[in-house]
Formats: C-alpha cells, sequence, structure tokens
C-alpha cells in the first residue's frame, strides 16, 4: 500500500507517486508543488493534455518557482500508447528521461484525460509495469482526476492504484464523493490513516460505505454508488 504524503513537494527520490485531484486548479497546485521538490541540480518535465492549460501552470510557476521556467509542456496525446499488445510510455517521455540517465523529476495528467471505461484496466497494466522499473535517481509522479473515474470501477481502480505506487497524494477537496472515493485507497477498515478516520464514520453513518463483519472490508453501497454517478456525470 502507498505512503501517504502531505504534499508532492515531499516526494522522495525513488519514489513513484500516484496522486488525486478534484479540480483543473487542484491539479495545477499538485503540480506546481511536485516540482518545487525537485532537486536543483535535477531536470524536470510536467505535461498537461491541452496548450489551453499552459497559462495556468506559467503563472503559477512564475509566482512560485521563477527558477524553474519551461518545465511545463504540452503533450496533445496520452503520455502512455500501445506497444505490441500493453501500453507503455510515449517516446517523448521515453526521450526526456533518455537524455538525464542522472535522474528527472517527471510527470504527466494525460491519463485520465485520454483512457475510456474500456482501456482502464490497460491502464494499470501500465502502472503494475512501471511499478517494477528501476526508478534509482528519479521522482515520477501519476496524477489522476477523481471525476474520470468510473463508479462502477471506483473499488478495483483505487485499489490496485496504491498498491502500485510507493506514495500518494490525496485531494483536499472536501466534497462528498471525494472523501468517499479516497477511503477505497486502502485496504480495508483497519488500514486507513486516522488522518481519514472522521471520514470513514461519516461515509458509514451516511450508509455510503458497509464494513462487510467479521473482516473490516470497505464495500459501496448502493447509494455511495448513486453519489458518484451524479458527480460523475456533471463533470
Amino acid at each position: 500500500m502507498a505512503r501517504l504524503l502531505q504534499a508532492a513537494s515531499d516526494l522522495p527520490i525513488g519514489a513513484h507517486c500516484v496522486s488525486f485531484h478534484a479540480s483543473q486548479q487542484e491539479a495545477c497546485d499538485q503540480a506546481v508543488s511536485f516540482i518545487s521538490g525537485c532537486p536543483n541540480d535535477q531536470a524536470a518535465s510536467y505535461w498537461v493534455a491541452e496548450r489551453t492549460l499552459l497559462p495556468m501552470y506559467e503563472s503559477e510557476l512564475k509566482a512560485r518557482l521563477p527558477q524553474r521556467p519551461d518545465v511545463v509542456h504540452v503533450l496533445g496525446h496520452s503520455q502512455v500508447h500501445k506497444v505490441g499488445d500493453v501500453l507503455r510510455p510515449v517516446p517523448e517521455v521515453l526521450a526526456f528521461i533518455g537524455q538525464h540517465p542522472e535522474g528527472v523529476t517527471a510527470g504527466g495528467e494525460t491519463l485520465t484525460w485520454f483512457w475510456t471505461p474500456e482501456t482502464i484496466h490497460e491502464h494499470l497494466e501500465y502502472e503494475r509495469w512501471f511499478e517494477t522499473q528501476p526508478r534509482q535517481r528519479s521522482r515520477f509522479i501519476c496524477p489522476y482526476n477523481l471525476r474520470k473515474v468510473p463508479p462502477g470501477d471506483v473499488l478495483e481502480v483505487l485499489r490496485e492504484l496504491s498498491e502500485h505506487h510507493s506514495h500518494v497524494v490525496l485531494s483536499q477537496s472536501r466534497d462528498r464523493p471525494v472523501r468517499l472515493m479516497q477511503l477505497f485507497l486502502f485496504a480495508n477498515a483497519d488500514s486507513i490513516p486516522e488522518a481519514l478516520r472522521p471520514d470513514l464514520r461519516w461515509a458509514v453513518d451516511a450508509g455510503y460505505v458497509q464494513v462487510e463483519s467479521p473482516s473490516p472490508l470497505l464495500f459501496l453501497s448502493a447509494s455511495g454508488r448513486q453519489l458518484l454517478d451524479d458527480w460523475t456525470t456533471l463533470s
């Protein structure tokens, strides 16, 4: 299970982090935080999915990290593509990593921009593969938009992502669907960190989550599923 971080800036060398956001502004804030934790002598690159996003990111970087210009780049497609029957990093990503064998700080938020319900399992296989690759002196982050996780796949997707990353950064949104979804990053009720215990009690009391007795496994109830359905429909 991934280790919980308070901020993406805290991500250590050798880490493969999954982060969650509920808005584009939060995605931007997490990206700038992640870049701010980059060692001074390390190359950094962060990919966004649309050119229209660049002004937001460049403005935040200029205000908070003026020493890191030209770090954000546009990748108008997913950061992974089919290689045979599996998904692997695209040439742009591989080229950047290959240019810096001493290690990089790198991430891209295109995964949930371009995946579909039909390709989610392929993306999870990619994350399982990436987690086995040597990271040595690098830091990597995989941002996921919680609004793009289909409600029917919440349990599998979030538990798999937690299992196949070394670290996790949570969304700070207090929207009820966000509070509910992020509980499923953890294997069972006993493994919920102290910071999320109030959310677990709230979700159980509200009837959104069921705990299967005598085991501590968490399950999404019908009303919990409806809450997520309504929320993702609005995205």
